[in-house]
């Protein structure tokens, strides 16, 4: 692998990949799929360390995904990759942004946009389901990761508590129990 195919793969997943970080899960999958660049299990890891990392998830998971498949330089490249779409077409739309915003074609564009984010983040749940619940290409039905998601769900909804608190508690919890 080089640098440049890196990059121009990090450019078509930034270019497409619209939704916010958790969008690019799905390209990712490609890569597991179908490049076989990474294993499930290299996906997993690297989902849950942009989660746990500060910044943008997107460009944690291109990050360590460059990382993962060349080092140092590896992330930085796929890192350039990934954002360099968002930053010409911000550029871009910057320009005629406040004449253009109200223009029928313009609106129709973003509805457009927005049911694909939906269709994406549609498309990252259930990764993101099969990721947890799939062992070696296997359904696996396991009530302690159930009791847990619906455990983590209820508490979440209920109290308002740092998502960090429950990224360390759930971590020393699965440790406990085995997950």
């Amino acid at each position: 692998m080089t640098f440049l195919i890196l990059f121009f793969k990090f450019f078509y997943i930034g270019l497409f990949a619209v939704g916010g970080g958790f969008a690019i899960i799905p390209f990712l999958q490609d890569l597991v799929d179908e490049a076989h660049w990474i294993s499930q299990n290299d996906l997993s890891n690297i989902i849950a360390l942009a989660e746990m990392t500060p910044g943008a998830v997107g460009v944690n998971m291109a990050t360590y995904t460059g990382f993962a498949l060349i080092g140092v330089l590896g992330g930085i490249v796929a890192t350039l990759g990934l954002i360099t779409p968002s930053i010409i077409t911000v550029g871009l739309i910057s320009r005629f942004w406040q004449k253009t915003k109200t223009l029928p074609p313009v609106i129709s564009v973003f509805n457009a946009v927005k049911a694909a984010v939906i269709g994406l983040l549609g498309s990252v749940f259930m990764t993101l389901f099969l990721l947890i619940f799939q062992d070696e290409n296997t359904f696996v039905l396991d009530i302690r990761k159930i009791g847990l998601f619906i455990a983590t769900f209820c508490t979440a909804f209920y109290f308002k508590i740092n998502p960090i608190l429950y990224i360390i508690l759930l971590g020393v919890i699965g440790a406990v129990i085995g997950l």
